[in-house]
């Protein structure tokens, strides 16, 4: 989106216009310096106006970001936001990953309701003509370019999208459709996206970015809380310090020490229920780091 021209004043504020800091999502809010340089309504539209003009601000319903250098970036329409167990998800990210697809030719990702609560990602996808799109082959697209709660749980493949006069998606039409009989829907196909993002040129492989480390956090799809310590995991030359913990099918011990988790998939083996843990900044240790950091753990357990 840019930065702020001239004349006018922004504003990124949360559900009660209270203003966030520097890299939180909320809603873009904006007036002019001078009178009537600003659109004061909506023609013929009262309570447009009331809803959109308040507390002297002008709601854009659009979700942004602001950096600490004062460029704003988009993040997603308030009213196509989507609330999946207890993530935020932005429909408008994961389109765009979706358009990226060779086999795609237009894609809409809106919220249907849930069996448990808040909502589910669904998207409806328009193929290439005379392509032929796998759901399984698109899931395993997008968990190597998204968190793991954002890969759509339902895929309806269409003719055609609904569109206004304008050519918008007509995303109403489509969340009032929401799932029908031809809808493919993941979880009754028992197909469950990874919990670490795969580098898409090194399949099974973690996605590791120049530098060598392993991010944490939100883009990377990392689940939080106090790693556990794991015997497989500790077979491979693996370290449980909490910077990071993984969930994925591990490969073969390195023969080599490594300083970092390039192409080693963090994990354990043999298809079980597995939780491992990985030092994000040393990964590989040998040695007396190693041995001490297993002192460490058993001083740990209880």
């Amino acid at each position: 989106m840019g930065r702020l021209r001239d004349g006018f004043s922004a504003r990124v504020a949360d559900a009660h216009d209270a203003e966030l800091p520097p890299g939180e999502a909320g809603e873009l809010l904006l007036r002019a310096d001078e009178p009537f340089a600003f659109a004061t309504g909506y023609w013929g539209m009262p309570d447009r106006t009331v809803e959109a003009w308040r507390n002297l601000w002008f709601h854009t319903g659009d979700r942004v970001v602001r950096d600490a250098e004062g460029r704003f970036r988009f993040v997603d329409r308030l009213k196509d936001a989507i609330r999946r167990r207890g993530e935020n998800v932005s429909s408008y990210e994961v389109e765009q990953v979706l358009l990226s697809h060779p086999s795609i030719a237009a894609a809409a990702v809106f919220p249907v309701g849930s069996e448990l609560a808040e909502d589910e990602v669904m998207a409806a996808v328009v193929p290439e003509a005379g392509a032929v799109l796998d759901p399984v082959e698109l899931v395993r697209f997008c968990e190597t370019r998204m968190p793991h709660f954002a890969v759509p749980r339902y895929v309806d493949l269409v003719d055609d999208l609904p569109r206004t006069e304008n050519g918008k998606v007509r995303k109403v039409a489509l969340r009032e459709r929401g799932v029908g009989p031809s809808t493919w829907d993941r979880e009754a196909a028992g197909v469950t996206p990874l919990r670490t993002r795969r580098s898409p040129d090194n399949d099974g492989r973690l996605a590791v970015p120049p530098g060598g480390t392993l991010p944490y956090g939100l883009r990377t799809g990392l689940p939080s809380g106090r790693p556990k310590a794991h015997t497989a995991w500790h077979g491979r030359g693996g370290s449980s310090s909490p910077e990071a913990l993984l969930r994925a099918p591990c490969g073969p011990r390195p023969r080599t020490p490594q300083a970092r988790l390039q192409g080693f998939a963090a994990g354990c083996v043999d298809g079980g229920p597995y939780a491992s843990s990985v030092n994000a900044y040393s990964p590989l240790q040998t040695g007396q780091t190693r041995e001490r950091n297993r002192n460490d753990e058993r001083r740990m357990r209880p």
